[in-house]
């Protein structure tokens, strides 16, 4: 009756979802998750709506929203949603129990042609422990530098890979320290370019140098 009333009353998103339930309308993400017939921003707004259904089926739909809007190209948007959920210290954890996952979205975000979504890459790189999760730990950090290098921040980028120096394999951490070196010099930072060679010194051998 209470479905019937919302037809009435010409609410037919609520009615479909409170006489199918929740379970339906996740069903019907998966459709078109599957078919890709729902590509548009319009059609993805409405497929993964989230605002009626409990946790946890609520951030399992708005992750894989985020994920349907990368599959459909729109890497701006995604990473917008992405970053509005993920940094949203009310709402349960986005990632807890899909780092993969998120790490992945990040990474497709970061290695893009879209200004925008590596934008809110960053910043979510930076405001999430997403960065310090294995397995793609390195892979991050790599391509958060490149990111940030691309708009002409070579101090930031100095810093992220310096950071970072602890995770880098022996076999190339000369050509990592050489990096970093030459980003703080492109930066203006010549002591500490200088204090990386002088680490450089006592880590690797006058081969490697």
């Amino acid at each position: 009756q209470a479905g019937q009333a919302l037809v009435f009353y010409y609410d037919l998103d609520a009615s479909y979802r409170y006489v199918r339930g929740p379970f339906h309308w996740m069903a019907r993400a998966r459709a078109c998750e599957l078919s890709g017939a729902c590509s548009s921003e319009e059609d993805l707004d409405y497929v993964f709506d989230s605002s009626s259904l409990p946790e946890p089926l609520a951030t399992e739909l708005e992750l894989r929203g985020v994920r349907a809007r990368i599959f459909a190209g729109l890497l701006g948007g995604a990473m917008k949603k992405f970053r509005e959920r993920v940094t949203d210290r009310e709402r349960p954890p986005m990632c807890e129990m899909a780092v993969v996952l998120c790490q992945r979205m990040l990474l497709a975000a970061l290695r893009s042609d879209s200004a925008e979504a590596r934008e809110h890459a960053l910043a979510i790189y930076l405001d999430t422990h997403l960065r310090n999760e294995k397995p793609f730990e390195r892979e991050l950090v790599e391509a958060a530098a490149r990111a940030s290098e691309d708009v002409g921040a070579p101090l930031f980028t100095a810093n992220l890979l310096a950071a970072a120096t602890g995770t880098v394999p022996d076999n190339q951490l000369g050509d990592h320290l050489l990096k970093v070196a030459e980003l703080y010099i492109a930066a203006g930072e010549r002591i500490r370019a200088r204090a990386i060679l002088d680490y450089a010194d006592t880590r690797l051998s006058d081969k490697v140098l």
